[in-house]
């Protein structure tokens, strides 16, 4: 095996891609037949027997309406119907995310529940305007410490608020952002996975026994100004329920120092390896299951055994395709407009001619005059020739052609 990589090079010239030559497909299917193979005495008569099932059943299947087939059968890390939350108003309650696991109850301590609900609100979009209008008014009071007295009196702050305005019937105050303001359940309900966006987690418990890796998660976030990737594993995946039947799914994580030199390196291949013996953000653990990407972290050989090398996983079945302007993609599209008409030896394109004729070879021409083979050149349309160069009027001819007339006559031959 170790020869082998050396003829790769030449190969990868010599042949193109491999996925446009290499015989796995097939070897790969000769497997599926050797299945259809019951009888050993007639082998060949049992695999015709079963492709033609599996063709019968393929096409039946095609037709089947409530029935799970090949054809509608829902993806491996299908998050399920989450139509329940849908329509609720504000979209952080409509995340499509599912639990995996064996459902867990129990109580969050005052510190996680004040962590979760600070996370919550500072990413919804809807409470951006009351964060602003929270820190101008302390900043009217002082300008000492702004953001920790916003973190700490936030909540309270807004509660009374938006409480106050529901009350008085205001238009901008709904019953799901008063659900929202009231906070979240104490006591929550834990899994030791979740499906969200394609993506199947796991939390770092429960993959320590399996060769699969399905904890690393990857969130852009802001950083002292700045939008960086902040890398970690997951630790526990948590949902919060409200009032009104709403739930919020979120991550715990353990986030890599990843704010240095010392916690981040890029080499010269654009590949990035962060170092997992140093974590931050410890006050920020929680993340919503639907913001996050899923990573696998490889042992990096070179720069040691905490450094870990950082693959960035596509979700399954899921593709991200680009969306083009309607008008790129109409002088894309091709149509057939500027076709040539008639039987003419050039076409005209934007008005411009185009010859047809080739410019490889010497052109010869051919010139025919009319009076030679004695044609008519006002009414030669019904005409015939025959081999003497006579016209024979077929039109305006009364009698029948015998053989003899169009032919000539067999014995002066």
């Amino acid at each position: 095996m170790i020869h082998l990589s050396i003829h790769l090079v030449e190969e990868a010239m010599l042949g193109g891609p491999v996925q446009f030559r290499w015989m796995y497909p097939f070897e790969r299917y000769m497997k599926v037949l050797k299945g259809y193979a019951r009888n050993k005495a007639r082998p060949e008569g049992s695999i015709a027997e079963g492709y033609i099932d599996n063709e019968c059943m393929t096409f039946c299947s095609m037709y089947f309406e409530g029935i799970e087939t090949r054809f509608n059968r829902a993806e491996r890390n299908y998050e399920g119907d989450t139509s329940a939350n849908q329509g609720s108003g504000l979209p952080i309650f409509s995340q499509k995310a599912c639990g995996l696991g064996a459902a867990k109850y129990d109580e969050l301590n005052r510190e996680e529940l004040a962590m979760a609900q600070t996370y919550v609100l500072n990413n919804c979009e809807e409470v951006y305007p009351y964060i602003e209008q929270h820190k101008e008014e302390l900043k009217r009071q002082s300008n000492r410490n702004i953001e920790k007295r916003h973190q700490s009196e936030f909540q309270k702050w807004f509660l009374e608020l938006v409480t106050r305005k529901w009350k008085e019937g205001s238009e901008g105050v709904t019953i799901q952002l008063l659900n929202l303001a009231q906070g979240p359940d104490r006591r929550v309900t834990r899994y030791n996975g979740c499906l969200v966006k394609g993506f199947r987690f796991h939390t770092q418990e429960r993959e320590m026994h399996r060769k699969c890796q399905n904890s690393g998660v990857v969130v852009m976030g802001n950083h002292k100004g700045e939008s960086i990737d902040f890398y970690g594993v997951v630790k526990d995946v948590i949902e919060l329920s409200y009032l009104g039947g709403n739930h919020i799914m979120l991550f715990k994580c353990d986030w890599w120092d990843v704010g240095s030199a010392r916690g981040i390196l890029v080499d010269d291949y654009n590949f990035t390896s962060v170092n997992v013996s140093k974590t931050w953000y410890v006050d920020e653990p929680f993340v919503l299951a639907c913001q996050v990407e899923q990573v696998c972290y490889l042992k990096d050989t070179v720069n040691g055994e905490n450094w870990r090398v950082v693959q960035k996983i596509a979700p399954r079945a899921v593709y991200d395709m680009p969306e083009e302007e309607e008008e790129e993609h109409e002088e894309d599209e091709p149509y057939q407009e500027d076709e040539p008409y008639g039987f003419g030896n050039s076409i005209e394109v934007d008005d411009q001619p185009t010859m047809m004729n080739r410019d490889d070879t010497d052109s010869v021409h051919v010139d025919v005059l009319n009076d030679e083979i004695g044609v008519d050149e006002e009414d030669d349309s019904d005409a015939f020739i025959n081999d003497d160069n006579d016209i024979i009027d077929v039109q305006n001819s009364d009698d029948e052609l015998s053989d003899e007339s169009f032919y000539g006559d067999s014995e002066d031959e």
